[in-house]
């Protein structure tokens, strides 16, 4: 046989079983110890109940649930699963405030890759929230103070 055409057809399996190999590390699931902290403004004294479900399909855990009382409150580790390739994760977080229509706010990250040690890796999300209450006064405000000024 040809050195060449040898050469060739070694070089061309290889790419081939590289792509193959590439892409099935991309479909892989990449899971995370998500620590979330939360600092939410305008929480009354009756506190409030949080629930936090995954945000999109490509993301999995359990939905946890919290009575929070204090305005900053770091919460326990959420283990998260990412099944897209670029490792991204949403947070469907829904505060429910007595009296108050639930509200709910989305927040997103991409988690830390796999360690090489096989350990799962800890990331770290802030989320700067504010209750219904305090979301409607501040609608509120706004809609009765124009932010012109008054000439005389």
């Amino acid at each position: 046989m040809n050195p060449i055409r040898f050469a060739w057809i070694v070089s061309s399996t290889f790419g081939i079983i590289a792509s193959f190999a590439a892409t099935a590390l991309g479909d892989s699931e990449v899971v995370n110890r998500v620590v979330m902290e939360l600092q939410i403004q305008g929480l009354t004294k009756e506190g409030c109940i949080v629930e936090i479900a995954p945000g999109h399909p490509g993301c999995k855990f359990k939905k946890v649930r919290y009575k929070v009382d204090s305005p900053r409150v770091l919460l326990q580790p959420i283990e998260v699963t990412s099944l897209s390739a670029d490792r991204d994760c949403s947070f469907a977080i829904t505060i429910k405030e007595p009296g108050m229509p639930e509200q709910t706010i989305r927040r997103g990250m991409r988690l830390a890759r796999p360690e090489q040690s096989g350990s799962v890796p800890e990331s770290k999300l802030t989320c700067y929230l504010a209750t219904p209450s305090q979301a409607q006064q501040a609608r509120s405000e706004k809609a009765g103070d124009p932010r012109e000024s008054k000439v005389r």
